[in-house]
Order: C-alpha cells, then structure tokens, then sequence
C-alpha cells in the first residue's frame, strides 16, 4: 500500500519594512527548515509494519481456525503410533464408519506400515471451509522417507472427525491421476478396462476400498476407480458424469504416462447445497469412445 504524503515546507517570512527609520525594529528570524526525508521514511516504515501486522493477523487467523482439525489428525497418529487402532477408528465421523467397517480399518492401517511406523508429521497445507477441514502434509517414515498424505474432516456436532485420509506414494505429485500396478504388460497387449469401482476411499495404489452403488447426499466427495488392463503411454482415459440421464459434467481426462496396468483415479465434490438425491451414471472411455465401460450409483437421504 502506498500513501501520499504532502509535505508542505514553512516559508520564510519577509522582513517588513520599518516605516519609522529613526528607531531600529528587531526583524524577526525566519523559522529553520524542516526535512521531509525523517517524514517520508517514517510514513514508510508505518506503512509497511501495518502490512507486517495485518499478514500476521491473517496467519494467525488461519492457524487458529485450522487448530481443531490439525490436533485431530495428530491425536489420531499419536494411537496409531501406539497400535491402538480401535482408538484412531473412534476418532473418524460417522459417515466413514458407514462405508468402512473396523475391520476394513485395521487391514488399510495393517497394509500401510507409514501409519504406525513414522516418526515425525508436518502438515503445510491447512483450511477450513464450510465446517469441512482440508489438511495435507507428510508423515517421516523411520528412514527418513517422506510420503505426502492429504485428510479432509468435518465438524460432527461441534466435534472434529476424519471423514478421508489417503496416501500418495512417494515421489508422485498431487496432480497425477493415474497410479501403476506392479505387473507391466507388452505393448501389443490390448488395452482393456476391467472394471470400475465407486467409493470415498482409496489406497495409496488407487484401489478401491469401499466400492458401493449407494451414498449419502452429503457425501463430501465420490471416488471412481477404473482398473485399465495393457494400457499404452500416450492414451487418454475419460470420466463423464450424467444424473438421472442427462449429461451434468463435461469429460474429465487422464493421460496414461507408460505402458503397463493402470488405476486410473477421477473424483468430484459436493455441491455447495448438496448432492441432488436421484441415479447417477459414469461413463468411462479410453482414446474418445474406443474402449467404453459405465458404473450407475445413487443419492439417498437416508
């Protein structure tokens, strides 16, 4: 922010002619000048503390409004830490424990040695909007890998809950789509969709682990799995979204970055207002309708 400072200078006043010459009038001495360079580098300096303060401010406002969230998520790896599993799983909301069973829990945290094996969390990422909190960061394996995690928890009567958390493999970016499986395949291998899984949560390697055909009108997001058999480099992998028969989304596409088996991953979020309640439909394709698979699921109330 800049700020015009005026700075008027004094003159000096003019000594006034004596109109009796016989007596001696004392002139008055004109008053010093003053320098506006002490003002304008004080008017600087006052300017840029306010914006210091007002940053620190913002800063600290985010921080507080995303304290709830952030100690949530730390609780839950403290029990991790200590395989109390049945305690981390009492720190999630209701609607993951709708989708995923303590079982399921307990074999997603088993498989994924980071949870209870890290020594350190950093989490740079933080937000909370809508009384939906949005954490990312990464967990310090024993070794001193690093592998980024992201959650996202709501607000259950005044109580933060993990509603999602799920790990990306080290090395992989947030913007990539698509996950490889272990086996490669020959490029004359025919390119083939398998099978494609709805859910909200995902494993590090994109699977799917709670495929359903019916959610909640406020489920905060809804995943798509498409498990892609002799996938080459190069090919796109489409998602179009249709409710209730009509077109709602415009393609979103993934662009497979080697040859082998792929998952490739698409998800979208609730409506401000929530989801419509009715039939909805996924429509995936590879290379602009070559290959072509759909999945239908539903928006219930209850």
């Amino acid at each position: 922010m800049e700020e015009n400072v005026n700075l008027s200078q004094p003159q000096p006043q003019q000594p006034q002619q004596s109109q009796q010459p016989q007596q001696f009038q004392q002139i008055p001495v004109p008053p010093k000048k003053k320098s506006g360079c002490g003002c304008w580098i004080t008017g600087c300096l006052a300017v840029i503390i306010a914006i210091i303060l007002f940053a620190s401010g913002i800063f600290g406002l985010a921080v507080f409004a995303t304290q709830g969230p952030v100690k949530v998520v730390k609780e839950q790896l403290v029990l991790l830490r200590e395989k109390n599993i049945d305690g981390a799983y009492a720190l999630t909301s209701v609607d993951f424990k709708e989708v995923t069973d303590l079982n399921a829990f307990r074999k997603y945290i088993n498989s994924h040695p980071i949870f209870t094996q890290n020594t350190d969390s950093t989490f740079t990422s933080r937000k909370v909007e809508n009384n939906k909190g949005y954490i990312e960061g990464v967990l310090t394996a024993t070794d001193g890998t690093g592998i980024p995690i992201s959650y996202m928890l709501i607000k259950e009567k005044g109580i933060w809950r993990v509603y999602n958390m799920e790990l990306a493999p080290s090395g992989i970016t947030e913007s990539s789509n698509i996950a490889a499986e272990p086996k490669p395949v020959a490029k004359s291998t025919e390119t083939a969709i398998e099978k494609v899984e709805v859910g909200t949560q995902r494993a590090a390697d994109g699977k799917m682990l709670d495929a359903r055909e019916r959610f909640l009108s406020s489920t905060a997001e809804i995943k798509v799995s498409v498990y892609i058999s002799g996938a080459l480099k190069g090919q796109n992998v489409s998602a179009i979204w249709f409710y209730e028969g009509e077109q709602i989304s415009q393609p979103i596409v993934n662009i497979i970055e080697e040859d082998g088996n792929f998952i490739s991953q698409f998800k979208v979020s609730q409506p401000q207002n929530g989801w419509p309640m009715g039939k909805y439909k996924v429509v995936i394709m590879i290379d602009e309708g070559k290959k072509a698979k759909e999945v239908e699921y539903s928006i219930e109330s209850v």
